[in-house]
């Protein structure tokens, strides 16, 4: 455990160095730096949701097959093993860079709306940031084998999303100028897969193709497929909806989208954080008492996260109105987005554990109907919601809500009917009503700050999440934190 804890110590201080880079770049330098240009925002945006809908695809399950094979294929395999998930990448390069040679322009120009020709006019890059993406989801889970996972957490949160803020303070100051700002973007990439090269060599991960011959490449060929659509299924879903709203309503829009889904993500950290915990608790208590017993853990685990997501969701509500104050004109349509996407997050927040229950369980291969329909769903609804309600990027954001909401529901129905147990507590309720009134009345209090309109909105999300965790401590909704200020204060709050 020392070495998890350690590791779990750096990956946090990435993510927050990371969280507070993205902020800052989303919500101040990129509006201003692209302003007036937004569809090559949109382009890079969509460049980089494009890759991660491909990498998994083109990888076909080559993360999942090594997560599952690595540690008990023989020792003398194991080398030919990370091998064969890189000739599978290499064998599916080739075929799809050919497609593209041949068909690119008809294919990727269907996915901009204002068929500018931004997308057409990129394909190399297009290409070049699947091969990347791609790349540096193997090298991040042959790290994570190793338990060497921080390091990648430091090229993919730290360094990327630094030198994305320095690059668009560059342009926003006009040293360099759109074209040279895509390029750029880029060539970071190129320099996060060879960062990963070099950790790679120093972990002295095993990579040969001797005994490429002696795999069960039947065996990992299905499995390969079965992960393409499950883990890669949740990664398709979450980026695919940026490709569609460049698809049906412009690169311009993106921008807007993009900012919108930031902002509501944030309220997932808490979950990111505790995930990493809770997987190796999981499956300790799993073993120890099994699955059909898990109700009291999965009752708090969910509770906990609930209440960690709601504190944060009333943060956002209540800094929404300073914030779109200080925004340009052009993103108006963050506040809609903002609220759906945090919505949904709460939404997965409280049902991370669910899907990690059933894959202890035999019933595993039920996630496979449920997130194939999930991404059915996803290209549905975001049709539905702004070509045919016409109801522009806030349906994406209602479009990405309904799918969280309709995954949710068949994951609870599963659990239950197949493994007896279900995450609902009573507390649920009083935690949602705090949230959600804390939220409302810090969106409509008085200012509180004379200053910026940023100034303001931290102000407001602050009070508001101070006061939801506050609220919860002396209601007793949050036990744990209670019991936690006991043991550093010795008993003073009880």
């Amino acid at each position: 455990m020392g070495v998890v804890a350690k590791e779990a110590g750096k990956s946090s201080v990435a993510l927050v160095l990371g969280l507070v880079a993205g902020t800052v770049n989303t919500i101040l330098v990129l509006p201003r730096a692209f302003e007036g240009a937004e569809e090559y925002w949109g382009l890079i945006r969509v460049l980089t949701a494009w890759s991660f809908i491909i990498a998994p695809v083109l990888g076909f399950g080559g993360t999942g097959i090594i997560l599952r094979k690595s540690r008990i294929v023989e020792a003398r395999l194991r080398g030919a093993l990370h091998a064969s998930t890189a000739v599978i990448a290499a064998v599916s390069l080739v075929l799809w860079g050919g497609l593209l040679f041949f068909a690119g322009s008809e294919i990727i120009g269907q996915f901009d709306a204002e068929k500018g020709g931004l997308l057409t006019g990129n394909l190399g890059l297009f290409f070049s940031m699947n091969a990347l993406i791609l790349m540096t989801n193997l090298s991040h889970i042959l790290l994570t084998i190793q338990l060497k996972g921080s390091w990648s957490v430091w090229v993919t949160e730290v360094w990327l999303k630094v030198s994305y803020l320095l690059l668009a303070g560059c342009l926003w100051a006009g040293w360099i100028d759109l074209n040279t700002m895509v390029y750029a973007y880029v060539a970071t990439w190129v320099a996060a897969m060879l960062a990963f090269v070099v950790l790679l060599r120093k972990s002295q991960i095993p990579f040969q193709l001797k005994h490429l011959k002696q795999l069960d490449w039947k065996e990992n060929m299905n499995y390969g497929g079965y992960a393409t659509l499950t883990s890669g299924a949740a990664v398709i879903a979450t980026n695919l909806d940026f490709v569609m709203v460049g698809a049906l309503l412009g690169l311009s829009v993106v921008p807007v989208y993009t900012m919108g889904f930031f902002i509501g993500s944030v309220v997932q950290m808490p979950a990111r954080a505790l995930s990493t915990i809770f997987l190796g608790v999981l499956s300790s208590k799993v073993a120890e008492v099994g699955p059909d017993r898990m109700q009291p853990f999965i009752q708090q685990y969910t509770r906990v996260n609930l209440l960690l997501a709601g504190t944060v969701l009333a943060g956002v509500f209540a800094g929404l109105r300073p914030l779109l104050l200080a925004l340009p004109e052009t993103y108006s349509g963050v506040a809609g987005v903002a609220m759906a996407i945090g919505v949904q997050r709460v939404i997965l927040a409280m049902s991370s554990s669910i899907g990690n229950i059933i894959g202890h369980t035999p019933h595993y291969r039920w996630n496979l109907p449920i997130n194939v329909g999930m991404l059915i769903t996803t290209v549905l609804t975001n049709w539905v919601c702004m070509s045919v309600l016409d109801w522009g990027v806030t349906g994406a954001a209602l479009a990405t809500l309904f799918t969280g909401i309709w995954s949710t529901a068949w994951r609870i129905i599963l659990l239950f009917q197949k493994v007896g147990i279900h995450p609902f507590s009573w507390s649920w309720l009083p935690i949602l009503g705090i949230t959600f009134a804390v939220g409302a009345a810090g969106y409509f209090a008085p200012n509180l700050w004379s200053g910026h309109g940023y100034m303001e909105a931290a102000l407001r999300g602050s009070v508001a999440s101070a006061s939801v965790l506050g609220m919860a401590y002396f209601t007793g909704l949050f036990p744990e934190l209670k019991n936690a200020v006991n043991q550093r204060l010795g008993g003073v709050f009880k």
